[in-house]
């Protein structure tokens, strides 16, 4: 999957659940909380989105560490 692709899901995902895999192959689903593009990014030259998961664990995810995303539907 491509960064572009990537950065378009995190994007649009407008509050709806997501489910991404790591590059470890873990499955992770729950909701973007923040977006925040490479641009707007103090910390790297990249884009991360706070997740918040079904867990109720919040983390911080770089699109370096995301193997695939999409947003589910229903």
């Amino acid at each position: 999957m491509s960064i572009e692709e990537i950065q378009e899901t995190m994007v649009n995902s407008d509050q709806r659940r997501i489910e991404y895999v790591d590059k470890e192959g873990n499955t992770h689903t729950g909701f973007v909380d923040v977006y925040e593009s490479a641009y707007d990014n103090d910390e790297y030259d990249e884009s991360s989105l706070c997740f918040a998961g079904d867990d109720g664990e919040m983390i911080i995810v770089w699109e370096h560490d995301i193997e695939s995303i999409r947003i589910l539907e229903g």
